[in-house]
């Protein structure tokens, strides 16, 4: 079953299913010279992307908090730190 097309040619990673189930966070890296990876979601059912990060740096591996309102993921720069992102519910 294909939940969405991307639209252009890149690396998906680490998927990762909310807690109720309903929507699904992974990376995506876009193919090119000055590509970075950003955490989307789609609906688990299908449809359209959305997405949650857009920075010159690449966010990656994705994971929902117990209560889905949160993602948490690799912000990697010049160093690495965890970021936090809300509003899922």
């Amino acid at each position: 079953m294909l939940l969405t097309s991307l639209g252009t040619t890149g690396s998906v990673g680490t998927p990762r299913w909310s807690p109720d189930g309903s929507t699904i966070a992974f990376d995506f890296s876009a193919q090119g010279e000055d590509s970075n990876a950003d955490i989307l979601v789609v609906s688990a059912s299908g449809g359209s992307v959305r997405q949650i990060t857009q920075a010159p740096s690449s966010d990656v591996t994705p994971t929902w908090s117990s209560d889905g309102r949160w993602i948490l993921f690799m912000h990697q720069q010049e160093e690495s730190d965890l970021m936090l992102v809300e509003g899922f519910r």
